[in-house]
């Protein structure tokens, strides 16, 4: 199978960043320019906010309502059988606040297929650009807005939960700020915040016509080198300073997005796609997963707010094992057949270095409590994660009682 960049040029490294190109195919993404219209002409397309293994994300202008909105156009073959339109139809109808609020959706017909549409509310950044940022350029986030974001998390969590709904693919790709006022901005203002649109030509390197599948330039996803705004700190709904220990809705500051993998609490065991290295230990040593995989997901967002890095990264499903053991400390009895499998196959030496029975000494968790023991705020966040993470599924502690925790 022929590389990306054995087909296709650009002129710089949108062709490595930006979406797959390869999958402008048949069943796969709608090529988009900017300045094309939707729905009969309703929106108009003017930036691309970013995009995922399924769908592109637009800004678009909603000449009805006279107000900016993000467009999320899915694959082809994706939209054929997403559940996402569902959940937040439903979520809607109970007026959610936790999760992006669907305006419209629509179906259109491209040169690769019918391609499901869902008009949402614009919001800011997702969280890991902030907080990438801010440990790149700084010592990272304040105790108080690691505390404050977690909350946030937690009681969105808690909601889905309580109404019946798991995520299923939480992750700090999938948490974006709140800020209603960008809906209004007049384009200069706005794109001072989101950045102009930058593109590239591609073209094929055979010389060969590119086709109607495929765009004739990509765009870069925004980068949001305004945000945040001096004016737009608290993100508009209310002093973000205030006491919100009851969770006023007012104050309300990230939103939930993606719920392409969402399925029902009370199926027993599902099947979705997990991003490597966050995959629960459940689906690592077991192959099951239900509603309590959130939890653990909700663990991993918390460390990486308090800490500035993901907990696990991916190097083969038996290191993966290795770093969720030596995180926890000890593995379930009931799962040490699936690790002594892994670790028979592998040739890793860190792998090689935990025993069969899959226990350690001094827990990566561990020695996190030890180092902050002295600073109160953030020894109750490492409780948190230590609750949320526990291996057996059953041992988790619910995002409300997490919550409970922090007050």
């Amino acid at each position: 199978m022929n590389k990306i960049y054995e087909i296709y040029g650009t002129a710089g490294r949108l062709l490595f960043e930006e979406e797959n190109v390869c999958d402008y195919r048949p069943g796969g993404y709608h090529p988009v320019a900017l300045l094309d219209t939707f729905q009969h002409g309703r929106y108009q397309v003017h930036n691309k906010l970013g995009f995922g293994g399924f769908s592109t994300v637009w800004l678009a202008w909603d000449f009805r309502l006279e107000q900016w909105v993000s467009i999320k156009i899915l694959t082809a073959e994706r939209s054929r059988d997403t559940r996402e339109v569902d959940s937040l139809r439903r979520l809607m109808e109970m007026n959610c606040s936790h999760v992006v609020h669907l305006l419209d959706e629509f179906v259109h017909e491209g040169p690769n297929g019918f391609h499901q549409c869902l008009v949402l509310e614009l919001l800011g950044p997702t969280i890991n650009m902030i907080v990438d940022d801010s440990y790149h350029d700084d010592d990272g986030l304040e105790t108080d807005d690691i505390l404050r974001l977690t909350k946030r998390l937690l009681a969105a969590v808690a909601y889905l939960h309580d109404v019946g709904l798991a995520h299923g693919d939480l992750s700090p790709r999938n948490i974006a700020f709140s800020a209603p006022r960008l809906s209004r901005l007049c384009k200069p203002d706005l794109f001072k915040i989101l950045g102009e649109p930058e593109t590239e030509c591609l073209v094929r390197l055979d010389g060969s016509d590119l086709g109607r599948s495929v765009p004739s330039y990509l765009v870069q996803s925004v980068q949001w080198p305004g945000w945040p705004d001096g004016d737009m700190e608290s993100n508009s709904e209310g002093d973000s300073d205030s006491d919100d220990e009851d969770g006023d809705p007012m104050f309300e500051e990230i939103r939930l997005i993606d719920l392409s993998e969402a399925f029902a609490k009370d199926i027993k065991s599902v099947q979705v796609a997990q991003p490597r290295g966050l995959q629960a230990p459940e689906s690592v040593f077991q192959d099951s997963l239900d509603y309590k995989s959130d939890l653990w997901r909700a663990g991993i967002v918390i460390y990486y707010l308090t800490f500035g890095g993901m907990p696990f990264m991916w190097d083969g499903l038996d290191s993966l094992a290795a770093s969720i053991i030596t995180f926890t400390g000890h593995l379930p009895p009931e799962w040490r057949p699936s690790w002594q499998s892994l670790r028979k196959a592998s040739t890793d030496r860190f792998v090689l270095s935990i025993s069969e029975q899959g226990d350690v000494c001094d827990s990566t968790l561990e020695r996190k409590s030890i180092l902050h023991k002295d600073d109160v705020v953030l020894k109750s966040i490492i409780s948190v994660i230590r609750g949320l993470m526990k291996l057996a599924p059953s041992e988790r502690i619910s995002a409300s009682e997490a919550l409970q925790m922090l007050r």
